[in-house]
């Protein structure tokens, strides 16, 4: 049986891994897939904390995006690496079989569709220092509600349940898991993914405190 759970958790990380390399393959050739999507977690972002604070996390995002892969130079080399020199001049390449026009096209979306998930990426990675704090103050007040209930067990005689002290950690392994997803995945997310991952973690490590066995 138990093997069966292992077996059965083992296929939804495999499947869960897998998906967000192909979010990321389609976002690269189909930049407006990763384009429509940022939008939309932007407008997101400006209903849950003001049209001001979203303005300013973009702002900040396409400042050190810029300084990352445009004014480095990074983009440019790309460009001159993967694209032949007609291709740049604006000359047709009629290649009947491959190597045309449309597929250095197609190559040269995908280097900007690498600069819109470099974007996305780093509007999570603003987007969390808004809850910052937040995330902070919940996982410690759980951890202390959980080392209470345990002392309380401990003086009344009460058995920690191995049960919800294995649950509460499978919960917690997902955590690096769902973490990369949230940064790399170039899908819109609700603007309360955030608030809610944060609570059902903090959950899960009051969990794994309170039913930590007696002599820990």
């Amino acid at each position: 049986m138990a093997k069966k759970k292992m077996d059965k958790g083992v296929w939804y990380t495999l499947v869960f891994t897998m998906l967000m390399p192909f979010l990321f393959i389609v976002s690269l050739f189909f930049p407006a897939f990763a384009e429509s999507n940022m939008n939309i977690e932007l407008q997101n972002l400006a209903t849950f904390v003001g049209y001001d604070e979203a303005k300013r996390v973009y702002e900040s995002i396409s400042m050190v995006s810029d300084e990352l892969l445009i004014d480095s130079g990074a983009v440019e080399w790309l460009r001159d690496f993967l694209l032949p020199t007609d291709y740049l001049s604006g000359t047709e390449i009629k290649d009947t079989k491959f190597f045309n026009t449309p597929f250095w096209t197609a190559v040269d979306n995908a280097i900007y569709g690498i600069v819109l998930n470099v974007d996305f990426a780093l509007l999570r990675l603003w987007s969390l220092k808004i809850w910052l704090a937040a995330m902070i103050v919940f996982t410690g007040a759980s951890a202390l509600s959980g080392y209470w209930i345990r002392e309380i067990k401990k003086h009344g005689f009460e058995y920690s349940s191995p049960m919800r002290h294995g649950i509460g950690r499978r919960i917690f392994y997902t955590l690096p898991i769902v973490g990369i997803f949230y940064v790399v995945a170039p899908i819109a997310l609700p603007s309360f993914f955030v608030p809610i991952a944060c609570l059902v973690y903090s959950f899960a490590v009051m969990t794994i405190v309170a039913n930590t066995i007696k002599r820990v």
